[in-house]
């Protein structure tokens, strides 16, 4: 059924309008329903990379919640029939991190991080194309399908080790963002 639909039409199916691809693959959209902004990722078949990734972000955003500096999840769908999953997110306006020409609020970031870190959640993938920063310079995390949780089959050891390894990454991205203006 999955070569019948496209991502689009599921993006339809859950009642947005496509606005347009934003990912590799078109496994991303953008897209609005009722001047609402949304982010909407896909994951197919069960087992593979983006479907995990799908997964694991909507896991993440469950347990932490709303946080400043941390992208809002609106809803999670699994289509069953279509092995094929999708987390919809509100849009965050803005530039990442790594083209963004002005200084931002880095107190919101390190504040984000923290709040997953006493969630038990590690982030391993902060990288400044996955923070976007709005015109207003709040800094804002979109993509956590990469976090690891402090429970899963990990030491305590090796989930600080991980941990330390998000606040030295953080660390050097502020001053790397902040040190070229």
């Amino acid at each position: 059924m999955l070569t019948e639909y496209t991502y689009e039409d599921f993006v339809r199916e859950l009642d947005f309008d496509v606005i347009e691809c934003l990912g590799e693959n078109c496994s991303i959209y953008k897209a609005s329903r009722n001047k609402e902004l949304v982010t909407v990722k896909f994951g197919k078949f069960p087992g593979s990379w983006d479907y995990h990734h799908v997964i694991t972000e909507n896991k993440t955003l469950d347990r932490v919640g709303k946080v400043e500096g941390i992208v809002e999840k609106v809803s999670f769908h699994d289509f069953k029939d279509d092995k094929l999953v999708a987390i919809v997110k509100k849009y965050v306006e803005g530039e990442e991190l790594c083209d963004y020409p002005g200084q931002f609020d880095s107190d919101v970031l390190v504040n984000a991080v923290k709040a997953l870190h006493e969630k038990g959640i590690v982030t391993t993938d902060l990288y400044a194309w996955n923070i976007i920063v709005d015109p207003s310079g709040k800094p804002c995390i979109i993509d956590l399908g990469c976090s690891f949780f402090e429970e899963d089959e990990v030491s305590k050891e090796i989930f600080a080790d991980v941990k330390q390894k998000d606040l030295i990454d953080l660390e050097r991205m502020i001053k790397i963002f902040h040190d070229r203006l």
